[in-house]
């Protein structure tokens, strides 16, 4: 395994291009680098055209260009090797609690749909116990889907005059 120290992903706004730092690149960061890239386009306003500065860059999608970078960055059979090192995960010294409503959250924050996902990469729930996160996702889950019928009554509004 290699022991260069792991890349990082920064950003401090919304609206400012990440940085993905030097070091060693693992699904874990390709997937926040990803996250903070498509945060980035949506909150700049930024058009895919706008990405970028060469040519072949510019004439892919930012999808495309990420599938390359994964394909050149990340060791061969990288999702075996995850999923194995996820499935071998202990609960360690920790209680059996904890470690049950780590994972719990975990599961549920992979599975969400990738806007409520990015906005909680972006802005962390307050809080960690079970119960109240879930509410706390659930209600930015009913304020996006609020939003988003709102602005289609608004769009549909617009066509029809």
């Amino acid at each position: 395994m290699n022991n260069r120290p792991l890349a990082e992903v920064n950003f401090s706004k919304l609206k400012e291009c990440p940085i993905l730092t030097e070091g060693r690149i693992d699904p874990f960061i390709l997937q926040n680098w990803t996250t903070a890239c498509k945060c980035y386009m949506r909150h700049a306003e930024k058009k895919p055209s706008e990405i970028g500065g060469q040519t072949r860059i510019d004439t892919h999608s930012l999808s495309k260009c990420l599938g390359e970078l994964a394909v050149l960055v990340l060791e061969k059979k990288w999702q075996h090797k995850m999923r194995q090192r996820i499935l071998a995960a202990k609960q360690g010294a920790g209680e059996f609690i904890d470690r049950k409503i780590e994972a719990l959250k975990d599961q549920l924050k992979a599975s969400l749909n990738e806007e409520l996902r990015e906005n909680l990469m972006s802005e962390p729930p307050l809080s960690t116990k079970l119960e109240a996160w879930s509410i706390e996702v659930k209600e930015r889950d009913d304020r996006m889907r609020t939003e988003d019928k709102r602005t289609k009554r608004l769009i549909e509004a617009s066509n029809a005059a």
